[in-house]
């Protein structure tokens, strides 16, 4: 998990995630299994090529505080806040959950990583996109006279 690479002292405290990239994936060969914010397509064929795993865990900033550190509830004998559920626009790629209650994507293949919009073009068919119309032709300029009408 995140707070497990943290306090391996492999990463510093996080305060908007894990973002895990392709710098020197040739020399990685180890099976694992790792939790991340975001990863790199390439990042993700080299962990899956290995038989490792690959989740990509949502965290807001008071989710991840409270996945890295939670004795600072237990000292103060205060609930953990629930983990928050993503945005609209992301909540279809994270779509499952841990067992935490986190919201997470499992990644099966590198391809799992792009996030893609959902389809807007689907949902209204009758809208004219500003894209698809004829080009405005520029106003010519006026002429500066000198004298005013006033």
């Amino acid at each position: 998990t995140i707070r497990d690479m943290w306090l391996a002292k492999l990463i510093p405290t996080p305060k908007r995630g894990v973002v895990l990239t392709e710098r020197n994936h040739r020399h990685f060969s180890a099976k694992v299994s790792i939790e991340a914010t975001m990863s790199s397509e390439i990042a993700a064929d080299t962990i899956l090529k290995r038989g490792g795993k690959l989740r990509l865990m949502y965290f807001t900033r008071l989710g991840l505080r409270v996945h890295m550190k939670p004795w600072r509830w237990a000292m103060r004998r205060m609930p953990l806040p629930k983990f928050a559920r993503p945005k609209p626009k992301m909540a279809e790629f994270y779509h499952e959950k841990d067992e935490a209650g986190v919201f997470c994507r499992n990644i099966h293949k590198p391809e799992d990583v792009r996030y893609y919009r959902p389809a807007i073009a689907k949902l209204v068919d009758n809208i004219v996109w500003p894209d698809m119309l004829e080009p405005v032709p520029p106003r010519e300029p006026r002429a500066f006279t000198g004298d005013s009408a006033h």
